[in-house]
């Protein structure tokens, strides 16, 4: 039985378990398996909440969330297309999300989070989806209502009726033994 952060997953009691990080969706079949539990989706919940405000929605995340089109293909499951930052946005969507995982002051990225929000709702998004948890922990103030937080759009399906698993898979040199031996950083 594989043991991350002193739990032996197979173990758990039947609970909701969400990855808290856009990017990782990309293994959410292995993390599902590995856990013993469906994931709670945060792609598909912010894409959900999304469609919510209209049929073109744009998406602010990393290159590697934009390029494998993890929001493209949610939005499209909801009827909505996907309205993608342009290569120099993407350039500084990712210096963003860099800055905030080496310790920089989020607000320090929240002018140019807005721009590109600005940017999207002016190509004819209706919303804008902060796909990288690290533009969540940015926030964009002066856009609240246009932007969708998937953090805040998956906490209504954890909250229903099953416990939600906590537990780091990541972290210390003890978690990081019983995993394997892999580290992995925040990614958003």
């Amino acid at each position: 039985m594989r043991r991350c952060a002193g739990h032996t997953f197979g173990d758990l009691p039947d609970c909701r378990v969400v990855i808290a990080c856009n990017t990782a969706h990309l293994l959410e079949g292995e993390i599902a398996a590995l856990v013993g539990h469906p994931v709670v989706s945060l792609i598909e919940a912010a894409a959900g909440a999304a469609a919510a405000h209209g049929s073109r929605i744009g998406i602010a995340a990393s290159p590697t969330t934009i390029r494998t089109g993890l929001y493209r293909d949610a939005l499209r499951r909801y009827g909505a297309a996907c309205v993608e930052p342009t290569r120099r946005e993407c350039g500084v969507l990712e210096k963003c999300i860099r800055g905030v995982i080496a310790g920089s002051a989020p607000v320090k990225f929240q002018p140019n989070l807005e721009e590109i929000v600005a940017a999207l709702l002016d190509r004819g998004a209706t919303a804008v989806i902060l796909g990288c948890t690290e533009l969540s922990v940015i926030g964009t103030p002066h856009y609240r209502a246009e932007t969708v937080d998937p953090l805040d759009a998956v906490i209504p399906l954890l909250l229903d009726s099953a416990p939600v698993c906590t537990g780091s898979v990541s972290g210390g040199a003890a978690e990081t033994e019983e995993c394997g031996g892999q580290q992995s950083g925040p990614a958003g």
